[in-house]
C-alpha cells in the first residue's frame, strides 16, 4: 500500500515539474523525465505511447492497448493508420 501511496505521489510531482507535458500511456511519467520508445506507424509518422522501461517490461499484448488507445485519440489518422501500428506492435515494434 505505501509503495503505490509513495508512486501516485510521485507522479502527482513530477507532472506539475512539467505541466503541459503528456505521459507515458503506462506509467504515467511526463516525457520530460522518461524516453520515449518510438514505433513507426507509417513511411514518415512513428508514434510514441510507451516509455522504454514500460515497453520493455510490458509483453507484446500488454503494449497493443496503449497503442490502440493512442490511434483512438487520432480521430481519422487513427483509422487510417491503426492496422499498420497494430502490425508493427505485433512484430515487436
Amino acid at each position: 500500500m505505501k509503495i503505490k501511496l509513495w508512486k501516485k505521489i510521485k507522479i502527482i510531482w513530477l507532472k506539475s515539474l512539467a505541466p503541459g507535458w503528456s505521459t507515458c500511456g503506462h506509467c504515467d511519467i511526463p516525457w520530460k523525465f522518461v524516453k520515449r520508445h518510438e514505433t513507426k506507424c507509417a513511411k514518415n509518422l512513428w508514434c510514441f505511447p510507451l516509455c522504454e522501461k514500460c515497453w520493455s517490461e510490458l509483453t507484446i499484448i500488454q503494449r497493443l492497448p496503449h497503442y490502440q488507445e493512442l490511434m483512438g485519440r487520432w480521430g481519422d489518422s487513427g483509422v487510417k493508420y491503426g492496422p499498420a501500428v497494430t502490425r508493427s506492435v505485433l512484430n515487436g515494434g
